[in-house]
C-alpha cells in the first residue's frame, strides 16, 4: 500500500524513467512539461521529455501511414499516456490522480501503435528506445507494458535489452494481458527484464503469497481475471480488489481531469516501475541496479518462499524505504 507516510519516505524525485509504450497523449496537460507536470507537491525542475521512434500510425482506415513529423510522439492509441500517469502524473490540484513516484523524471518513448508487437518496424523502434535510453544517465527504470508475439523475431529487441542491460538500467516488463493463463510473453520473458503481473487482494494477506508448486494453475485465486502468469515472473503487484473485478487501477486518461480505470499486467508493469522509483531515490541516484532489486525483494512477500508462477511476490513499499 502506498500512501502519505511512503510518500513522505520518498516520491521518486531524482530519478528518470523510461516508458517505451504507444507515446504520450499531446492533450493531456498533466503530462506536459510546459503545463501542469509540475503542480502542487511535484517539484520545479522535475522533467518530461518526449521522443518518437516509430516514424508511421495506423489511420482512421486501418492503413499504416508515414508521420509527416518524425518527432512527433502523440499517443494514437491512449495506452502509454496511461502508464506514464501511473508512474509519474503530478500530485497536482486539479483532482487528477498522481502517479506513484510523483516527483520522478519522465521520459516518453513512442514505439508501438499498441501493446502487440506484431510489426517489425515495431520491434525495431523499441530497440532503438531502449539504446537511446541506455544512453541517458538520468534514466534509471525502464518500464515496458507491451510484448511480442511468440512467432515474432526476438533478435533487435533482444539487442537493445543487452546493451540497456550492460549501463545499469532496471528494466519491467508486463507478462502479458488477456486472460488467467501460465505463459509469459517475450520481453518479459527475458532473463535480463523483471517479469510482472497483477494480482487480486491476496485470501492470506499480508502473509506470503499461498505456495505449492502441486496447486492446480485453474485455482490460481490471487491472479488477476486478465493477467498472464508463470515461472518466469519476477514480482506481483496488487492491483485489483478480490470481490469487485471492476475495482481495478487508477490513472489519467488522454485529456482532461478525469482518471479511468485500468487493469491487466501493463498496470502492474507501470506500477512497479513507480515502486522502483521511489525506492531508487530513497537510496540515493548513485546506488546500483543491483542493490535497488535486492531491497526489492528482500521486502517482497516471498523473498524467501518463491512463488512457482507469481516469483517473490508482493513488495511492502513502506519496508522497502526503511
Amino acid at each position: 500500500m502506498i500512501d502519505e507516510t511512503t510518500w513522505a519516505l520518498s516520491s521518486g524525485a531524482g530519478i528518470g524513467v523510461a516508458v517505451i509504450d504507444t507515446g504520450i497523449s499531446y492533450f493531456q496537460e498533466n503530462l506536459d512539461n510546459d503545463l501542469d507536470f509540475v503542480d502542487g507537491l511535484s517539484l520545479l525542475g522535475r522533467t518530461e521529455k518526449r521522443l518518437n521512434f516509430l516514424n508511421e500510425r495506423v489511420s482512421s482506415k486501418g492503413d499504416i501511414v508515414s508521420l509527416i513529423d518524425k518527432t512527433y510522439a502523440h499517443d494514437y492509441c491512449g495506452h502509454g499516456t496511461k502508464m506514464a500517469g501511473l508512474i509519474a502524473a503530478p500530485r497536482g490540484t486539479d483532482g487528477n490522480v498522481s502517479g506513484i513516484a510523483y516527483n520522478c523524471n519522465l521520459y516518453n518513448y513512442r514505439a508501438a501503435h499498441d501493446v502487440f508487437l506484431d510489426l517489425a518496424t515495431e520491434r525495431i523502434a523499441v530497440a532503438s528506445s531502449l539504446i537511446d535510453a541506455a544512453l541517458n544517465t538520468d534514466i534509471k527504470i525502464i518500464s515496458m507494458s507491451l510484448g511480442q508475439p511468440p512467432w515474432a523475431n526476438q533478435e533487435a529487441v533482444k539487442i537493445g535489452l543487452t546493451i540497456a542491460d550492460s549501463n545499469g538500467k532496471l528494466m519491467v516488463a508486463a507478462a502479458g494481458t488477456g486472460a488467467k493463463i501460465n505463459y509469459v510473453g517475450f520481453p518479459a520473458s527475458s532473463e535480463l527484464t523483471l517479469a510482472l503481473t497483477g494480482i487480486q487482494i491476496p485470501n492470506d494477506w499480508p502473509n506470503a503469497l499461498f505456495n505449492d508448486i502441486n496447486f492446480p494453475d485453474f485455482l490460481l485465486e490471487d491472479v488477476c481475471d486478465i493477467c498472464f502468469y508463470g515461472e518466469e515472473v519476477n514480482f506481483a503487484y496488487i492491483m485489483q480488489h478480490d470481490l469487485v473485478s471492476n475495482r481495478v487501477g487508477v490513472a489519467v486518461t488522454c485529456d482532461g481531469d478525469t482518471p479511468s480505470f485500468i487493469s491487466g499486467s501493463s498496470t502492474a508493469t507501470a506500477s512497479f516501475a513507480g515502486i522502483a522509483a521511489l525506492v531508487w531515490s530513497r537510496l540515493g541516484s548513485n546506488t546500483s541496479k543491483d542493490v535497488v532489486e535486492m531491497r526489492l525483494e528482500d521486502n517482497a512477500s516471498n523473498d524467501n518462499d518463491p512463488h512457482p508462477h507469481l516469483g517473490k511476490g508482493w513488495v511492502n513499499v513502506y519496508n522497502a524505504l526503511q
